[in-house]
């Protein structure tokens, strides 16, 4: 027999990912708080400019509808960059913790002198007492505090 892991289950199941995940969510709410005032100073610059546009000039009512665009496209990019942001921090948390964890599961292959150790979604059927997720997840746990 040959153990098996569930690829589905390690990542998310480790104290590294937890912990990393809320640090991750209270940035995503300090930039939620930032992006919400920059459309609520956008909606009040468009309602007023809605307002004005009859009593205003032609030069002064151009200007000021140049100067809506230029701060909705700046608000539309520093959106823009937040996700790629975001995107990128992720797939670094993701890519730290899954190289740390695929070692960790050649160690535990090494140890137990695996000659192999199959994903269970690759797998049409397996013994559950040959799953050594919950071990690989204790272990780098225990190495990762």
């Amino acid at each position: 027999s040959f153990p098996t892991r569930r690829s589905s289950d390690l990542l998310v199941s480790t104290q590294e990912w937890k912990k990393s995940l809320v640090e991750f969510n209270k940035e995503a709410k300090r930039k939620q708080v930032i992006v919400t005032a920059k459309e609520k100073k956008l909606k009040r610059m468009k309602e007023d400019l809605n307002k004005q546009s009859k009593v205003l000039n032609a030069d002064l009512k151009k200007a000021k509808e140049e100067k809506f665009r230029k701060e909705f496209v700046e608000f539309e990019r520093y959106v823009q960059d937040l996700d790629t942001d975001f995107k990128k921090k992720e797939k670094e948390i993701v890519e730290k913790i899954g190289n740390k964890l695929l070692n960790m599961i050649k160690k535990i292959g090494k140890e137990k002198n695996y000659s192999m150790i199959m994903d269970t979604q690759s797998v049409i059927y397996f013994n559950p007492a040959a799953d050594i997720t919950n071990q690989v997840i204790k272990t780098y746990d225990r190495n990762n505090k």
